[in-house]
């Protein structure tokens, strides 16, 4: 962990000209802090007229943090989420928010972006089990093993011969629910999740390689299907199933003379013993 700075937008700006609002993390003191700044005094120092977290793990619930700067900064709805990040973020951060300040779009991408590369203990996302299980339900995939690892710990799911691992944070007195770290990894690929529709296509994407090579098969093997039970004549089986009818027909040496057509050729093919050319032979064995 390292430490986080986040300036907030402050109340009614043409009152207080050179008000600032900082608030973030403490790595040393293991806190979350606000200051809110009037400017400077005749002695060059800062005006605070507000501060918090400045003691060791004053403020470890960014819910109170909020609470406490609330009266003196727009909070953003994801203010809290924010503060959740920063604190895990292994390198020291600052995020501007105030209006007229582009790095906090900056900032949004940058994390949408470094959610996807492959790192081996993940990045922490905003999905929650809330999120998660759904997913997992509805494809049916089924919980195997539970293990743990650095950081958290991992979830492997199967489903037939499919496998997916999970990874997880360890919830802490400022959350109580674990969040789901990316990447993900199913059938040892991996796949960079920062939204439910990412974990949907990340998942799924088994089920389409099983699907292409299971169309693959019943397209090679659909001669095999009798035509009868389709409702289809011979010839139209054929046809439909590519099969090149007089070529096979001039080529066989099987074909009977007795077969004159296509579709005589095809029923015997799929449906009948090749006929006998004489009506009265036997073995000779018995009567």
């Amino acid at each position: 962990m390292a430490d986080s700075r986040i300036r907030l937008q402050p109340r009614s700006p043409g009152l207080f000209v050179e008000r600032e609002i900082y608030v973030g993390w403490d790595d040393v003191l293991q806190t979350y802090y606000a200051h809110v700044i009037d400017g400077t005094d005749d002695q060059g120092e800062e005006r605070r007229i507000f501060e918090v977290g400045g003691d060791v793990r004053e403020v470890t619930d960014p819910s109170r943090l909020v609470a406490a700067v609330q009266s003196y900064a727009e909070i953003p709805d994801n203010l809290g989420e924010l503060l959740n990040i920063s604190r895990v973020s292994r390198t020291a951060t600052f995020t501007d928010l105030r209006d007229e300040s582009r790095s906090y779009q900056n900032q949004q991408h940058y994390e949408e972006r470094i959610n996807e590369l492959d790192r081996p203990d993940g990045f922490v996302t905003g999905l929650g089990r809330d999120d998660v299980v759904p997913v997992l339900a509805l494809q049916g995939w089924d919980l195997a093993e539970v293990q743990a690892v650095r950081g958290g710990h991992a979830e492997t799911y199967r489903r037939g011969d499919d496998e997916a691992v999970l990874h997880w944070d360890w919830p802490d007195s400022s959350r109580f629910n674990e969040r789901l770290l990316s990447p993900v990894r199913v059938d040892g690929e991996t796949y960079g999740v920062n939204s439910v529709q990412a974990l949907e296509h990340a998942l799924e994407q088994c089920s389409a390689d099983r699907t292409d090579s299971q169309d693959a098969s019943v397209s090679a093997s659909r001669a095999e299907i009798l035509p009868a039970e389709q409702g289809w004549s011979a010839a139209e089986a054929a046809s439909r199933d590519g099969i090149d009818t007089e070529d096979l027909m001039s080529n066989s040496d099987e074909l009977s003379a007795g077969l004159r057509t296509v579709d005589d050729f095809l029923e015997w093919l799929f449906f009948e013993d090749p006929p006998d050319d004489d009506e009265d032979f036997h073995s000779g064995l018995g009567m």
